[in-house]
């Protein structure tokens, strides 16, 4: 089999990148993205915890928390400083019945990630 030169310059190049590595390393860490409920001496309480949001390919902008069920959804909302290694935002949750909790993150460039969890209003 004979090649000529455009089929021996396209050889060359698949075979030089198949073996490439990306010039700026590894995939950044991905964000984990944490919501709990919990029951305590204060009644119920929401937490949200970021881990690595500095480190992600694109910084944390905010961050909402939200209760599905009542009539004014939005519980809190956080504005995240871009360089923190990581963020923890809580507070009280005061539900009148048995309903679904969301964080709702919405990262620099638009992508928005989101975590539930499930809360019955007897808990607290």
């Amino acid at each position: 089999m004979t090649l000529d030169r455009r089929g021996f310059l396209v050889a060359t190049v698949l075979a030089g990148t198949a073996g490439a590595v990306p010039f700026l390393g590894a995939e950044p860490e991905p964000i984990r993205l944490t919501l709990t409920t919990e029951t305590g001496g204060t009644g119920l309480r929401y937490r949200v915890l970021l881990e690595n949001p500095a480190s992600a390919a694109a910084p944390v902008r905010s961050v909402q928390v939200f209760a599905l069920g009542e009539r004014q959804p939005l519980l809190a909302s956080f504005d995240i400083d871009p360089e923190a290694p990581r963020a923890e935002m809580s507070g009280p949750l005061d539900l009148g019945r048995e309903q679904n909790v969301m964080a709702l993150v919405r990262l620099d460039d638009g992508t928005m990630l989101h975590a539930r969890s499930h809360v019955s209003a007897a808990s607290g």
